[in-house]
């Protein structure tokens, strides 16, 4: 904002004098005086706004120049500044913001240069300078004086393509609201109901004298049709009605209402009373709301449906499930769009809409999801196992339950699980020179079961020895193994033993060498064989061997993958 004061020092000290006096005589009314509306009770149509006329007629009129002074009190923001409906962004940072008094002026040469008083409902369409419609404060509010002469006296309504838009999104061109194709101002949508109901208070508070404004200006005979009653053409008097409903009367409105009734003496019934509109200058039959269709039947995967609603009053839409969102609201016949995420689930789901209007018996309509497509897979293919006892484990892919069954005896899979899963298999001992096979089958209820296998290594069988052992003895056990091969292969062997079983037998840690002992011994790579003597007799041992590379503290420990493990049995140890 460029500050642009307008006004000697004496006189701004004088206004500000005036507007403190002004909030002092204005605290407290916050309520509508008892019986203010009373004769307008039980009426509708044009005898209701006969009635409301009667009401508020005669107020007090001030003078043009008082007008500075009345925004003190009728247009301030919670922050002190002038509340401009063509700048303001309600939730929002405005573009500018005017400092009242200071800011004020009659001439700018661009947006946030200054304010001025906007004449919402044109001057030009009820002759000029005519009073007491020239000086009412309830059609006239601050705004940004460039705006101001962008809007020029144009009709409000919704423009289609814009050649013009302010900073805080009002739009001046042509114009989208059926029934007028010429040149228009739109305001944000914040302060449309605000204007219909300015527009609603001209046609009653000057009910006697509007039907001679019709010819006074070509833009307001487009909105104008010369009556008393309803005195706005049709088309403009539904997007009225609309305005009013989608945005619904604010506490701005309200404190600017109890404002201006303490300056003017009278009020805004359109304020006060909603309703009173629709009562007014809407259709005469009772008002309903259907949607259709009752419900709509959606795929498992995620996106948008619609329902149509017919009604001629605001409503609101919800739903009782997060997955399923409807937009939240709307007015008149429409459109009604739902989004839904995807479902993951092998089961069916339903979210009910509940859409509600005001007097109304709300209207639920429902949204069912068909359920995911079952899925399964399953992963190895096949797992290569040695020929000891021993667990191992495949993976299972799925969004629903499934059943486990094994050809062989030997090999035990769990037996049913549901969703992803890692499935544990058991297998025993082979104790045969041939491998065998196990063939483990998953089953998904409507899909081909999906088969993988279990191939354990068979005893391997050695050369005939050229000589028989010397110095037999059946307390020593010879462990033997081929080299390991690859990109990397081992500089030794750790070899360790339990007499307890192989889950004993912890794997070593990398940078921690383990010295030979009784139970771990250290080979040397190609010597591939280590002897453990002198053992207990009649007694099972069981051994693991892990490669390694380097030694001291950068040794590293081949420890991941299927540790080869073997046990053996001693005898009588008699020679």
């Amino acid at each position: 904002m460029y500050p642009s004061p307008k006004m000697p020092p004496a006189r701004r000290i004088k206004q500000l004098f005036l507007a403190l006096l002004l909030l002092v005589s204005t605290t407290g009314y916050s309520t509508i005086p008892t019986g203010y509306y009373d004769g307008a009770a039980g009426k509708s149509g044009a005898a209701l706004k006969t009635a409301l006329y009667n009401i508020i007629k005669g107020h007090t009129s001030i003078s043009y120049a008082y007008i500075w002074t009345a925004y003190y009190s009728t247009d301030v923001k919670p922050n002190g500044k002038v509340w401009d409906m063509y700048s303001d962004i309600p939730g929002g940072t405005p573009p500018y913001e005017y400092t009242l008094g200071t800011d004020q002026c009659g001439n700018a040469a661009a947006e946030g240069d200054c304010y001025s008083r906007e004449h919402s409902f044109p001057k030009s369409w009820f002759g000029g300078d005519v009073s007491p419609m020239y000086t009412d404060l309830f059609h006239i509010v601050p705004t940004d004086q460039y705006v101001n002469n962008r809007r020029s006296d144009y009709p409000y309504a919704k423009v289609g393509t814009a050649t013009w838009t302010s900073m805080n999104g009002s739009k001046l061109g042509s114009c989208a609201t059926t029934g007028y194709s010429g040149v228009v101002f739109e305001p944000r949508d914040d302060f449309k109901g605000d204007f219909a109901r300015n527009y609603f208070y001209m046609a009653t508070r000057y009910e006697n004298v509007i039907a001679s404004w019709q010819n006074n200006n070509t833009y307001g005979a487009a909105v104008l049709n010369g009556t008393s009653f309803p005195a706005f053409q049709t088309w403009y008097i539904n997007m009225l009605l609309e305005w009013s409903a989608q945005d619904p009367v604010s506490q701005k409105e309200i404190d600017r209402n109890e404002a201006v009734y303490a300056i003017q003496n009278n009020r805004n019934p359109f304020i006060d009373h909603p309703e009173y509109a629709a009562a007014i200058w809407g259709p005469s039959t009772p008002p309903t709301l259907t949607v259709t269709p009752a419900n709509q039947a959606v795929t498992s995967a995620a996106g948008v449906t619609t329902f149509a609603i017919t009604t001629t009053l605001a409503w609101t839409a919800v739903s009782n499930q997060t997955w399923c969102v409807p937009m939240a609201s709307g007015s008149g016949n429409g459109t009604l769009t739902a989004s839904y995420t995807a479902n993951t689930t092998f089961a069916q789901r339903t979210a009910t809409i509940t859409v509600t209007a005001s007097g109304l018996t709300p209207v639920t309509v429902t949204v069912t999801q068909a359920p995911a497509a079952a899925q399964l897979a399953v992963t190895p293919s096949n797992k290569n196992v040695t020929t000891a006892a021993g667990f191992t484990t495949y993976s299972i892919v799925s969004n629903t339950s499934w059943v486990v069954s094994s050809d062989q005896t030997w090999c035990i899979p769990e037996t049913s699980g549901s969703g992803n899963y890692t499935l544990s298999v058991e297998y025993a001992e082979n104790t045969t020179n041939a491998s065998r096979v196990a063939n483990i089958t998953v089953t998904v209820s409507g899909l081909t079961p999906v088969v993988v296998t279990l191939t354990q290594a068979g005893v391997q069988t050695l050369p005939e020895p050229t000589n028989f052992p010397t110095n037999f003895s059946g307390c020593n056990i010879r462990v033997h193994w081929t080299d390991a091969t690859g990109t990397v292969v081992p500089t030794g062997y750790l070899v360790r033993m339990s007499t307890t079983g192989f889950g004993s037998i912890t794997a070593p840690v990398d940078g921690t060498p383990v010295a030979d002992n009784t139970f771990d011994r250290n080979v040397a790579a190609g010597v591939q064989e280590v002897w453990y003597k002198s053992l207990l007799p009649n007694t099972t041992y069981f051994f693991k061997i892990y490669g390694y590379t380097g030694t001291g503290s950068v040794i590293d420990y081949k420890t991941d993958g299927e540790i080869p493990m073997i046990q053996e049995s001693t005898y009588s140890c008699s020679n």
